[in-house]
């Protein structure tokens, strides 16, 4: 189970820690902006139990489909067992009648009772492997783990997030733009984006939305854009420096 928790309240903030820099009559320029992730996802279970391993610590790096948690599972290990053997005696049992149907030796009334005990058993099957299955808690984000909430021996349910995980690739970069600039940008359109010591760098990024609401009390709106971070090594939350590489077109 993820618990999704909005970031959008940072952009807001943007305002008051990167005023806008020079004279907004002036053509396109650096913009001061921020380097967010691209979501703070809290990590939970559909299943509920005594957690018995978090392989996984604060500041670790993880990948999609990564192993976060697991938790007590011999009760459904036994269950999966004993319905596979369940659904292998029924399908010897199908495969025998059905040949002896053939040759008109069974009844149809026999052939479609053990046909239907099969398709059950197989069902049975299918939802022991799910309840098995939600045992396992996987990263559905790549990213780096902002903390651990539960140690394992503590009992998880579903209102019990499990830890908190920042998705990093790819990561979010917030700015504000003067209104007069609000026709000069588009969706898809490049941008280099500047990052501050002590980590430095320039990097390209794609405009991903542009605010369709302006606010008027500052004559500005917000921009997105997305920065791919494939190896992790541009750290959220660092203030960065923005400037639009190509000209908008109609």
């Amino acid at each position: 189970m993820l618990r999704i928790r909005s970031i959008s309240s940072l952009a807001l903030t943007t305002a008051f820690l990167f005023p806008l820099s020079g004279n907004t009559s002036e053509p396109m320029q650096y913009r001061d902006c921020l380097v967010e992730p691209a979501l703070v996802v809290e990590v939970g279970s559909h299943a509920q139990g005594i957690i018995r391993e978090i392989p996984v610590s604060r500041g670790d790096s993880i990948e999609q489909g990564q192993l976060l948690a697991s938790l007590e599972s011999d009760v459904d290990r036994v269950a999966v067992e004993i319905a596979t053997a369940r659904l292998e005696y029924l399908e010897d049992q199908y495969q025998r009648l059905n040949k002896l149907r053939g040759k008109n030796m069974v009844s149809a009334e026999d052939f479609d009772e053990i046909r239907i005990e099969r398709n059950m058993a197989s069902l049975d099957l299918e939802r022991s492997q799910i309840l098995l299955d939600q045992k396992s808690i996987t990263s559905q984000v790549k990213g780096v783990v902002v903390s651990r909430l539960l140690s394992p021996g503590e009992y998880v349910h579903e209102q019990s997030p499990i830890m908190e995980i920042a998705q990093t690739d790819p990561l979010n970069v917030e700015l504000l733009l003067p209104v007069n600039k609000y026709r000069d940008v588009k969706v898809g359109q490049l941008a280099e984006v500047i990052l501050e010591e002590p980590v430095g760098g320039s990097y390209s990024a794609r405009i991903k939305v542009i605010d369709r609401v302006l606010d008027a009390a500052s004559s500005s709106f917000g921009v997105r854009l997305e920065l791919p971070n494939p190896d992790l090594e541009i750290p959220a939350g660092i203030r960065c420096r923005v400037q639009f590489v190509d000209e908008a077109s109609d």
